[in-house]
């Protein structure tokens, strides 16, 4: 339970950064790219990098982005004691 709580304030924190990318919305490009990453309990993040494609560069690019972009994930001190490795979903849907 402790790991699913830490993986819910990253997915919440992840949500709040992520940009859709003009023209995938524009184009109507919906996809999840899965990122894995390395948290450190400082909340650094190392290592961010595709595990899986939305199969659109810019979606896969902007959740990349928005992974690094919650850097640094201060919560991480709470739940870490040496650096975890973390696989997210970040989700693209056309509302």
């Amino acid at each position: 339970m402790h790991n699913s709580s830490i993986i819910e304030l990253l997915h919440t924190k992840i949500s709040e950064y992520k940009q859709y990318p003009y023209m995938a919305r524009r184009q109507r490009r919906e996809g999840i790219a899965r990122i894995e990453f390395v948290l450190h309990p400082d909340g650094s993040i190392n290592d961010a990098h595709l595990v899986h494609s939305s199969r659109t560069r810019s979606l896969d690019n902007a959740a990349i982005k928005a992974v690094e972009s919650i850097e640094p994930f201060l919560d991480a001190r709470e739940y870490l004691d040496q650096p975890q490795a973390f696989q997210v979903d970040v989700v693209f849907n056309v509302l």
